[in-house]
């Protein structure tokens, strides 16, 4: 079981993301799951970033800092 939330980015711009980490759906196997599972936030040990665009090429993504609410 896996909980994914999806954001863009825009080139060559620094921007602030916030996902609410009640947002996340939860998905087994590729498959959307969320109507009968919530993500238990006390099993949390965890965070990735995954590039889905699936284009390929040279990519960067730049973190800061990630905070939890």
């Amino acid at each position: 079981m896996y909980f994914v939330s999806f954001f863009e980015t825009k080139k060559g711009e620094w921007e602030e993301i916030q996902i609410p980490l009640k947002s996340f759906k939860g998905y087994f196997y590729g498959q959307n799951v969320n109507a009968i599972t919530s993500m238990n936030l006390e099993k949390l040990k965890e965070i990735g970033v995954i590039l889905l665009d699936k284009k390929p090429g040279p990519f960067q993504l730049e973190i800061d800092w990630i905070k939890s609410y």
